[in-house]
């Protein structure tokens, strides 16, 4: 923290004992800038709890919103000196999406020895088909080209070829909700932010993509679920439900690139506020690298996604990690203010 030259601004006298103010806090000094020869807050400044505006009030006072002692709100901006309700929402942001990377993970290895069980169990019995899809071969070799509608080949390996295909479907909607619910957690706005602060624009887009991705994520399973139980039919309206299937996907992937731009952003204008200066230079890392590891990597060593994904939630369990430190931190203290301020 910067020192701060008593010749810059007045130093309000100390709050005088009232029971209005018995739960100010001390102005802190970084604050005298802020502040008129009288205390009065003069530059635009949230409360930390209910992000009024406290410009125009003293610092003594109280939140006339909420009753927070304006003292609190007038700190800098470390993430410690944030509302407790805030910074438990968006540590319980970062551990959901956490454990939907790691679900993930499990449930893409599940898949892939699923599949070559499958493929073994059925091998030389011809190809298992699932309805309105492509149908995937119990031989091991390239997709056939003509939907059937039907399971062919043992009930065994097509019965088991279906349950992992829909099985997995159902799995990966639930872990991508998670996911989208732990990113709308972790980019809620902080009461105190400002209209000003670089991180609000990029927040603001994670929280607008996570709705999309919602939205279109549910449509597209929709319609995937209706053309595979044959209500789509054939022909107009299966071509037609094909389409929409389509431009969903397309359309999500397109959201989820722009949210991952976003999210890279708001972290790295959030290391500052932990602060983590390794967190910043991952963040910083991760703008380019994460989409080279997520293209070029495929077609180089096909090895680059789970790298890129090794890498993205290292920077989250640093930001989780910190997190936790700084809610210990701020639980301890209360601990140890309520049991200075416990009568004897």
């Amino acid at each position: 923290m910067d020192t701060i030259d008593p010749a810059a601004g007045p130093t309000p006298d100390p709050a005088p004992a009232s029971p209005s103010a018995g739960t100010a806090a001390a102005v802190p000094p970084e604050a005298f800038p802020m502040l008129d020869a009288s205390g009065m807050v003069i530059l635009p400044r949230r409360c930390i709890s209910c992000s009024y505006n406290l410009m125009g009030l003293h610092a003594e006072g109280l939140c006339p919103e909420c009753g927070t002692p304006i003292a609190l709100s007038l700190r800098d901006n470390l993430l410690i000196n944030s509302a407790p309700e805030y910074l438990k929402r968006i540590h319980k942001g970062v551990f959901l999406v956490q454990a939907a990377i790691i679900v993930m993970i499990v449930l893409a290895l599940v898949g892939f020895f699923g599949v070559m069980i499958a493929g073994l169990v059925g091998a030389g019995r011809g190809p298992v088909s699932i309805p309105g899809s492509i149908p995937f071969p119990s031989n091991g070799t390239s997709p056939g080209t003509t939907p059937t509608g039907t399971a062919s080949g043992t009930a065994m390996g097509g019965g088991f070829m279906i349950a992992i295909v829909y099985g997995s479907a159902f799995v990966s909607i639930a872990i991508a909700c998670v996911g989208l619910y732990g990113w709308w957690l972790f980019s809620e706005a902080d009461p105190r932010a400002s209209e000003n602060d670089k991180g609000e624009k990029p927040r603001r887009i994670v929280r607008t993509t996570v709705v999309i991705e919602l939205a279109l994520l549910v449509v597209s399973q929709a319609v995937n679920l209706a053309t595979g139980a044959g209500l789509g039919g054939v022909g107009t309206m299966f071509g037609a439900a094909m389409i929409v299937s389509m431009l969903c996907s397309l359309s999500y992937y397109i959201a989820l690139a722009t949210r991952y731009f976003a999210s890279m952003l708001y972290i790295r204008w959030l290391a500052p506020r932990l602060p983590n200066e390794k967190v910043h230079r991952r963040g910083k890392l991760m703008l380019w690298l994460g989409p080279v590891l997520c293209t070029v990597g495929v077609a180089a060593c096909g090895l680059g996604p789970l790298v890129a994904l090794v890498l993205y939630y290292n920077l989250l369990e640093w930001v989780r990690v910190d997190l936790k430190r700084i809610r210990k931190t701020l639980e301890l203290k209360s601990m140890q203010d309520a049991g200075s301020a416990a009568p004897a």
